[in-house]
């Protein structure tokens, strides 16, 4: 392993919608001794267990925040029915939901207000797609790829208007773009996939010869586990970690070159770490 090469992705690592919404949450807990957040910031566990120890508390029932106190909206936004059950307990909200999150749950306002239907490209049980589709009143059909489009192929009716989750993988876009045309539905496409997203994924999808795939983020991250499929369809050998120290020597044995990369929510110092596990593999 000695001429093992190592090269990191130029995208790799945080994003400006994570490392705004990690910037505005310190500056909270600066300011005020009780700040709250309903479930994690960022899909990262180190990133939030370094928060805690900064004095962010996290609960899991939104029932339960106590009145009066500041609360964190997290990145990937909230649906407008929780919203209202913050409100009522007279916090004050930080809203830290990425600005692409934002402009996703704005369209599906507009397109409702239109009469428009919406079809929400998205997995229907993340956070993010479900404060979306609050914004449609909770009417959009949601389809998480080409399999699920067919399920709803007869509910696709009038004038659609397509949205994506933001960290949706362009492949599967272009997928159900193709579908409806070839069904000659009458709609209009609005790509709400963030260049971030779009930028990491093109850097995978472009790689050359490589052996490893390297892809460093949270386990249950939606734009990080997305990296790691692109990778494992290019039949890269690909290895989806949390941190650095879950790296293991044996997966280098009769390797020469290995990629990083990293998802939204990982620290540029993870990544720094990552290179040098697998460099001190090497002797």
């Amino acid at each position: 392993m000695n001429n093992l090469e190592i090269k990191i992705a130029k995208k790799a690592g945080f994003c400006f919608g994570v490392q705004r919404a990690i910037e505005l949450t310190e500056k909270a807990i600066k300011e005020d001794k009780e700040v709250y957040c309903w479930g994690d910031l960022v899909h990262n566990p180190g990133v939030m267990k370094g928060l805690q120890k900064k004095g962010l508390r996290i609960i899991n029932d939104l029932e339960k925040l106590p009145e009066r106190k500041v609360f964190i909206v997290r990145s990937h936004g909230m649906t407008l029915e929780d919203l209202e059950i913050v409100n009522k307990k007279k916090s004050k909200v930080i809203n830290t939901t990425c600005p692409f999150v934002i402009k996703a749950q704005t369209l599906a306002s507009k397109f409702k207000e239109a009469g428009k239907q919406i079809l929400l490209l998205g997995d229907k049980n993340h956070i993010e797609v479900r404060g979306i589709n609050s914004r449609a009143e909770n009417q959009a059909l949601i389809v998480n790829g080409i399999d699920d489009l067919f399920l709803i192929k007869n509910k696709l009716k009038g004038k659609i208007a397509v949205i994506c989750q933001t960290t949706q993988k362009n492949s599967k876009l272009e997928e159900v773009v193709e579908k409806l045309k070839e069904w000659k539905n009458d709609f209009e496409v609005n790509n709400t996939i963030c260049l971030d997203t779009t930028n990491k994924q093109k850097e995978v999808l472009e790689l050359g010869e490589i052996d490893i795939l390297i892809v460093l983020g949270g386990l249950h991250s939606s734009n990080t586990t997305k990296l790691a499929e692109i990778g494992k369809n290019k039949k890269v050998k690909t290895y989806h970690v949390e941190k650095a120290f879950d790296i293991f020597k044996s997966w280098f044995e009769g390797s020469e070159r290995v990629f990083i990369t990293a998802g939204a929510s990982t620290p540029p110092s993870e990544i720094k770490k990552a290179k040098r596990v697998i460099e001190n593999f090497c002797f």
